[in-house]
């Protein structure tokens, strides 16, 4: 039987399941807890995102998804701003509506 892919959201709810039930049943080593400044179920929700995006946690503390959809605003703004005297070739068109899509999906309306 296959098993069934986990969302992000159940990733997430999995792995802090994982982080209470070692708390409440003494499965977990306190120093190691403790080493880690108690942020435990932080770090887990970190992992899960930096595993799931493909993007090192440090990299999501430091904003840079933010910086990402800021830039892609930035050049979807520029590419259909070009002027009427410059003609897009095919793969700024393809690009202007991938940015267009990928950007819907991020702000929830597609």
């Amino acid at each position: 039987m296959a098993v069934k892919k986990r969302t992000l959201t159940q990733e997430i709810a999995w792995r802090l399941a994982d982080v209470y039930a070692a708390q409440t049943h003494g499965n977990y080593d306190e120093e190691t807890l403790f080493d880690r400044g108690g942020d435990w179920a932080a770090d887990e929700v970190g992992k899960v995102l930096s595993e799931r995006l493909g993007v090192p946690t440090e990299a999501l503390e430091a904003g840079v998804v933010r910086e990402l959809i800021e830039a892609a605003e930035w050049a979807l703004f520029a590419l259909e701003n070009c002027g009427p005297e410059r003609l897009l070739d095919d793969f700024e068109v393809d690009a202007i509506e991938r940015l267009r899509t990928v950007l819907a999906k991020v702000r929830g309306e597609a």
